[in-house]
């Protein structure tokens, strides 16, 4: 194993460290996304996840939603956030989450369709995505 490969898991087991004592959280996922930005682990971040789902649910802190929002690229992490997402339902911090959605992956999204049209806060995202999707069929030539 490399010096750097080994500095790295020192590093991450500090980062979750700090996040199950809950120190310097927002600096510790930060740090996480610098290290998952250069070398995505999609594994890392899915236990990364698991490790906040007391703390974002306790806190109902936005920044950490933003933060972990910029490096999930896979339905796996989504699954583990959006879970926490529909936790903030009743928050007056909804809107920011929903925006942030809008600049996501919609093929994620679109998988919780359902799940948001049930629920008002998400109703206009949804059907701003039901719209795209409408107006991205009407274009697809399928005679070809």
């Amino acid at each position: 194993m490399s010096l750097h490969h080994q500095k790295r898991i020192r590093e991450i087991r500090k980062i979750l460290s700090n996040l199950e004592s809950r120190i310097d959280i927002i600096e510790s996922l930060k740090r996480f996304k610098d290290i998952v930005l250069v070398n995505e682990d999609n594994d890392l971040i899915v236990l990364v996840i698991q490790k906040v789902h007391s703390i974002l649910y306790s806190s109902y802190n936005i920044e950490y939603i933003e933060i972990l929002l910029d490096i999930i690229h896979s339905e796996e992490a989504f699954d583990e956030l959006f879970r926490i997402i529909f936790s903030f339902e009743n928050r007056p911090c909804l809107p920011r989450i929903i925006n942030k959605l809008r600049n996501k992956n919609e093929l994620i999204i679109f998988k919780y369709l359902k799940e948001l049209k049930n629920n008002r806060l998400f109703n206009n995202l949804s059907k701003e995505m039901d719209k795209r999707y409408n107006e991205i069929l009407d274009t697809v030539d399928f005679d070809h």
